[in-house]
């Protein structure tokens, strides 16, 4: 034998010259093919031999980002649980891997594919989950989340400042993730917390607000808290002094 010539649907892929005879061959799409062998000897002829194969291809797994939000800001300590929805529609999903970046954290082998990353601290992290089939091929999903510390900050009052009314209003900014509540004094404040972050930084706007805070004459002690969802708090405390001019008080004497 001097030669086998191999083809695919009339095509030929490629030429062996010695036993054994073979060729290697990268299929461009999962399709039907009729092979076929011509093997020709030292003196031209020829035998021929054809087979029908079905090649079938393999499909990158799917995979969607579910939580958290991409550019959610946590406080520092927080645990963070990044979840993924992920299937392959010709075969099964193996695992999906979880990363901060390059760094390995975890894996999820069944759905709901999630992973709880524990006691996170300050910084920028770009999350990815990595979905592989069973075959191994992989797709790729990516969110950046921010750790910051939680912080709150009274904006129209300062330490020591004198107020000549008996009430005044207390607000400020804050720093939080999302359902992170303020109290004033054990009152609850409203509290407006805007989202998505953008670059690890609440938006225009996010901060609390308690309006007439009742004041004493003298002195008065004002304790703001910011408690989060999980149960972390932050607290700052300042000292407000009240001069309105108390009534005055009636004295009578029996005569």
């Amino acid at each position: 034998i001097a030669k086998v010539d191999f083809y695919a649907n009339g095509t030929l892929i490629g030429t062996g010259t010695a036993a054994p005879f073979s060729v290697t061959w990268h299929p461009a799409a999962a399709a039907s093919y009729t092979l076929t062998a011509v093997a020709t000897d030292n003196a031209g002829a020829t035998a021929t031999a054809s087979e029908p194969v079905t090649i079938v291809g393999d499909q990158l797994p799917t995979v969607t980002w579910a939580e958290p939000v991409p550019g959610s800001l946590f406080a520092a300590g927080d645990s963070i649980t990044m979840g993924v929805t992920a299937s392959d529609g010709d075969g099964s999903i193996a695992r999906v891997d979880f990363y901060d970046g390059s760094l390995y954290l975890g894996s999820a082998t069944q759905a709901p594919y999630l992973f709880t990353w524990n006691n996170v601290q300050s910084g920028t992290f770009p999350l990815q989950a990595v979905a592989i089939d069973n075959l191994g091929l992989s797709t790729t999903v990516n969110a950046t989340v921010y750790v910051e510390p939680l912080s709150v900050n009274v904006t129209n009052l300062t330490d020591g400042a004198t107020i000549g009314t008996s009430s005044t209003d207390v607000h400020g900014t804050l720093q939080a993730p999302p359902n992170t509540g303020v109290t004033v004094n054990g009152e609850p404040a409203q509290v407006l917390l805007t989202s998505p972050y953008v670059n690890g930084q609440p938006g225009v706007g996010s901060g609390f607000y308690l309006p007439g805070l009742p004041l004493a004459y003298g002195p008065n002690v004002l304790t703001v808290t910011a408690t989060s969802e999980d149960g972390q708090t932050a607290t700052q405390v300042l000292t407000v002094n009240c001069d309105n001019v108390p009534p005055p008080i009636l004295v009578s004497a029996d005569t």
